[in-house]
């Protein structure tokens, strides 16, 4: 069992600053708990987006990351918040804020697989205003919910690596996870065309938006590899 608590204050040159604070937990040699508070001043630079919808004389302070992981050989469970961009940047911008999610990953020598569930922002539509009544066709409160799937298996022969990722977006109102996109082999395209109807407001549409990377890796040595990889909407 081991824990420690890291404070590092920032100040920058026009005077903002920027406060991490840091706990971490091993429950034992598999299970752990990170948790990251920072306060800050909102014109500090970061090299992250850090979101937030509320301050005060432009001080603010939020949860920047907090997660559950479990990892022991080859395996690894993750629950909470934390950046996602140093997985791959196809797919991911190493800017982007942290996100809440959870994350699932195998690997041996030969072989790697990655699973992500990821909430996105959520949408509040009222419709008391005549334009969004007449979009939605009443004058309620709507809901949009966002979430965001991606896999991906790598497969190592020789010097080669080939990796092929999917992830697809689903939104709707109310919309919580799908089950028949948490099939852990399966093609996300497959599920979205054999599920093709989803009813967001009173229109019953197929808004999940599909992506597909392919990448192949050469590693000529240690200090030299070649990385080629693209990806189709």
């Amino acid at each position: 069992m081991y824990a420690s608590i890291e404070f590092n204050a920032q100040i920058s040159s026009n005077k903002s600053f920027s406060i991490p604070i840091t706990l971490k937990y091993d429950i034992n040699e598999n299970l752990s708990i990170f948790n990251k508070v920072r306060f800050y001043n909102i014109e500090h630079p970061h090299l992250n987006y850090l979101h937030q919808d509320y301050n005060r004389k432009n001080l603010t302070a939020i949860n920047e990351i907090s997660y559950l992981k479990y990892a022991n050989n080859n395996i690894q469970f993750l629950i909470g918040r934390n950046y996602i961009a140093d997985h791959s940047e196809l797919f991911f911008s190493k800017y982007a804020t942290s996100k809440d999610h959870f994350k699932f990953n195998f690997k041996n020598n030969k072989f790697e697989y990655n699973y992500y569930i990821i909430r996105l922002n959520n949408e509040i539509f009222d419709c008391e205003n005549p334009e969004c009544a007449e979009v939605w066709g009443d004058t309620g409160i709507h809901n949009i919910n966002r979430w965001y799937y991606y896999k991906d298996i790598s497969i190592e022969f020789d010097k080669f690596i080939l990796t092929f990722s999917e992830s697809i977006f689903s939104t709707g109102e109310d919309r919580i996870p799908e089950w028949y996109y948490l099939n852990p082999l399966g093609f996300f395209i497959a599920e979205q065309m054999h599920n093709p109807e989803n009813i967001d407001g009173e229109v019953e549409d197929n808004n999940d938006n599909y992506f597909m990377g392919l990448g192949i890796k050469y590693i000529k040595s240690e200090n030299l590899s070649i990385n080629a990889s693209i990806i189709i909407d």
